[in-house]
């Protein structure tokens, strides 16, 4: 008896002449769900576990108020900073987690080099998220005499890496979106990364072109890279001495973490609106 021949892929041509395999941008229900759960749950993580520290460091005879406006993220996890640095870093911890799945399920649905190149981009900015709370929640856990230089050695490195993963991933599925520009929805995703990319542009530029103020608290900041052993809030204590108004960079660093939740909304918000939409219609773009 003849075997049934094989299954063919189809193959669709584009606007441009471009074949492109008509199950390429198949969507991914399942995944699409486990992006949604996960990402709000993180997202609700986060929004306690900030709200809970801002009102721990403010009741923690701080010398000025916690404010976004002239405070860094990374105030609110330092060692000492308040009693609840660990609700803050354990929620850094899981939600850098619980946004990997939205960028698998954006590399699943697209299925192009270029955005699964993005989407290990953006698991390895929520991996190092992730690994900065873990590590600020061990020194909690510890609850003791800390190095401060080689504390802070540490998390600026995983620091790095969260700025390196998520704005290339942002940057190359900015690149894919934008060439599908005629699609409303793919055009707010690539509308969405050039805000993230000009907002991160910018608080490179205000971090490597200090103000004065900015100047001064660098010249004493290292005086207290090598310290000896401490257990107090010493991050904290040396900004209030030169903490303006505004401190641009502080602002910018919200705002650049706001930028990328709102872009993981959005790339959510595309995933359901093109989980039922068919694979033909999608390849003619």
């Amino acid at each position: 008896m003849s075997q049934p021949p094989a299954a063919v892929p189809q193959v669709c041509v584009g606007a441009n002449n471009t074949s492109v395999k008509a199950n390429t941008f198949e969507s991914v229900p399942r995944l699409t769900l486990l992006a949604t759960f996960t990402a709000f749950t993180g997202v609700v993580l986060l929004l306690i576990g900030i709200s809970f520290a801002i009102d721990s460091f403010n009741h923690n005879s701080a010398l000025l108020p916690y404010s976004c406006r002239n405070h860094m993220i990374s105030e609110l996890g330092f060692p000492y900073a308040s009693p609840l640095t660990w609700l803050f870093n354990g929620a850094v911890m899981i939600g850098g987690l619980m946004l990997l799945p939205t960028n698998y399920a954006l590399g699943a649905h697209l299925r192009t080099r270029l955005g699964y190149a993005a989407a290990s981009f953006g698991c390895l900015g929520g991996l190092a998220l992730s690994g900065l709370g873990m590590f600020g929640l061990r020194q909690d856990v510890l609850h003791a005499p800390y190095l401060f230089g080689r504390f802070f050695k540490i998390h600026m490195a995983f620091a790095q890496v969260i700025f390196l993963g998520w704005t290339v991933g942002i940057t190359l599925f900015t690149m894919l979106f934008y060439r599908r520009r005629n699609d409303p929805v793919s055009c707010l995703m690539a509308l969405a990364g050039i805000v993230s990319g000009l907002v991160y542009l910018t608080f490179l530029e205000v971090s490597i072109c200090p103000s004065h103020t900015q100047a001064a608290l660098v010249k004493d900041f290292r005086a207290i890279v090598n310290s000896p052993p401490i257990s107090s809030p010493i991050l904290s204590q040396r900004f209030d001495s030169y903490r303006p108004h505004i401190f641009w960079q502080a602002v910018l660093e919200w705002a650049w973490a706001g930028s990328v939740l709102l872009w993981h909304g959005i790339a959510l918000i595309f995933l359901w609106m093109k989980r039922q939409e068919a694979p033909e219609a999608v390849a003619s773009r």
